[in-house]
């Protein structure tokens, strides 16, 4: 639709543009993407909660390598098994991965939101009330506000016409991904003290 767009308003050359930037663009997110989730592996393994081998450093260049190709290894899996039962990279992998980081990023951000209210309430007396509590609370009003928009509009978000099994699928993965996190951390804490 993009590309369609501008060759209708620019011509072929501005069609080859955009495709250019676009392509650009999408390589670009996967990469961050990919960097998101190596930092998270790494933190992960450095901190006992996964292998301790993804919290490893590549001896000469100092990156997180081995949480990096664990990384690559999954993205792999996923791309192959997409291949296998045949799902449409742009209509159903992207729409639908597109969707669960939607949701879960800003989810993400709503609890940091929170977490950033709840440390300045519990440690801080004082100081600038606008730093401390207006802003935070501004900020995480703004993205509940954006989480109840995205939830609503959800089902359009994953390619559906209404809350069906992907909808449904997304919600739970998610709320089951932020349930087991605690539960990690209590058991981590746990071990760590015996």
């Amino acid at each position: 639709m993009l590309q369609d767009t501008t060759v209708l308003y620019l011509g072929a050359a501005g069609g080859h543009i955009i495709q250019l930037l676009f392509v650009t663009s999408l390589f670009a997110c996967i990469l961050s993407f990919h960097n998101i989730a190596t930092r998270y592996l790494f933190q992960l393994g450095a901190r006992g909660v996964l292998g301790a081998r993804l919290g490893r450093v590549h001896p000469r260049h100092l990156a997180p390598s081995t949480a990096s190709l664990a990384v690559s290894v999954i993205t792999g899996i996923l791309v192959l098994l997409a291949v296998v039962t045949g799902l449409d990279p742009v209509a159903e992998l992207y729409t639908w991965l597109g969707g669960i980081s939607s949701v879960g990023v800003v989810l993400l951000l709503v609890a940091t939101s929170t977490a950033v209210l709840v440390f300045f309430t519990r440690t801080q007396r004082g100081g600038n009330t606008w730093k401390r509590r207006i802003a935070p609370a501004l900020g995480l009003a703004g993205l509940l506000g954006f989480l109840a928009i995205i939830i609503t509009n959800l089902p359009s978000l994953v390619g559906e016409t209404g809350y069906g099994p992907l909808s449904i699928g997304v919600l739970t993965l998610l709320l089951g991904a932020f349930a087991a996190g605690p539960l990690a951390a209590s058991r981590h804490h746990r071990l760590s003290l015996d």
